[in-house]
């Protein structure tokens, strides 16, 4: 079954929200992306794809290797999950 979703429902999808996040050893960091980014970090989470503290390890390499913000990194390296599982 298709489920289609109205206009208001995607533009919800696009509208941007911040988080604060805390890593298991207390890290805290606060990153604004739009709420489909964040459905799909949820997502990946909830079907132990992979774990927060996994996403930060790997934004921490990210930021080393490519001179970026905990935020810019963070976003990428969630996007290069999501695409690998699909």
């Amino acid at each position: 079954m298709i489920n289609f979703m109205t206009e208001r429902e995607m533009e919800d999808l696009l509208v941007s929200e911040r988080r604060e996040l805390v890593s298991s050893g207390g890290d805290r960091q606060v990153v604004t992306a739009d709420r489909l980014f964040w459905l799909r970090l949820d997502l990946l989470l909830q079907a132990f794809i992979t774990t927060l503290d996994d996403v930060y390890r790997y934004t921490y390499m990210d930021m080393a290797a490519q001179n970026t913000s905990f935020a810019d990194s963070f976003k990428a390296v969630v996007v290069y999950i999501d695409n690998r599982v699909q």
